[in-house]
């Protein structure tokens, strides 16, 4: 399955969801191939860090963009039972590529950071995929939220999650946790960092077993 995690939002955790979920993966004993298509390239770091710890479990990743990124996912698609897409947060033709191939797009959206005008363009290229992609699923899933998620906040991200046809918001909440920052910087995912009661792994494995089991769904 292909799954583009794709956000319009600064600081939404895209990145660290799209290692966590590729890790998750690998871990569960899927080929699975991390690509990172964005300018910054924080997946494609994570990864040299994480070779660099002499971590057993391996998660390749490779640096796609651009024109480069639509023919190669049809190769690689015949390779790997999973590809995830760190996407670039902004239209391109790198991102378009990754939401017109995928099978499923994952939105991180923070609830207290919401731009509408960046909303309306992330709903805009959803539209657009969908035209040549009418099967793609989307689950928005609130990402580096308090604690405490204040009402008014809820509310604008329902309102989001209405205006993509078809869209579910995913029963998972996704925290602040100190264990995702710091097992970026060392190239694990969550589970690799904590103990397996911590909430960071905890809430990793619930998005996880959501996405799957929602794909048995379908």
């Amino acid at each position: 399955m292909i799954i583009a995690i794709a956000n319009e939002q600064i600081n939404s955790g895209k990145s660290i969801l799209a290692e966590n979920f590729a890790s998750l993966c690998a871990y569960a004993g899927r080929k699975v191939l991390l690509v990172d298509s964005t300018s910054q390239r924080k997946s494609y770091l994570w990864s040299i860090e994480r070779g660099a710890s002499g971590i057993e479990q391996k998660v390749p990743v490779r640096a796609i963009g651009g024109k480069g990124l639509e023919p190669e996912l049809e190769n690689l698609a015949l390779r790997y039972k999973d590809i995830v897409i760190d996407t670039e947060g902004r239209d391109s033709m790198a991102s378009r590529s990754a939401l017109g191939a995928a099978r499923l797009v994952i939105i991180p959206i923070q609830a207290d950071e919401i731009d509408a005008r960046r909303q309306e363009v992330l709903v805009r290229r959803i539209e657009a995929a969908r035209a040549h992609n009418p099967h793609l699923r989307v689950l928005v899933v609130i990402s580096r939220a308090d604690h405490d998620i204040a009402p008014d906040e809820l509310d604008a991200v329902k309102s989001f999650v209405k205006k993509i046809p078809m869209a579910v918001l995913s029963d998972t909440i996704i925290h602040e946790e100190a264990a995702f920052r710091d097992a970026f910087q060392e190239g694990l995912s969550a589970p690799e960092n904590a103990s397996p009661d911590n909430c960071a792994v905890v809430e990793m494995l619930s998005i996880y077993r959501e996405v799957f089991d929602g794909e048995k769904k379908h």
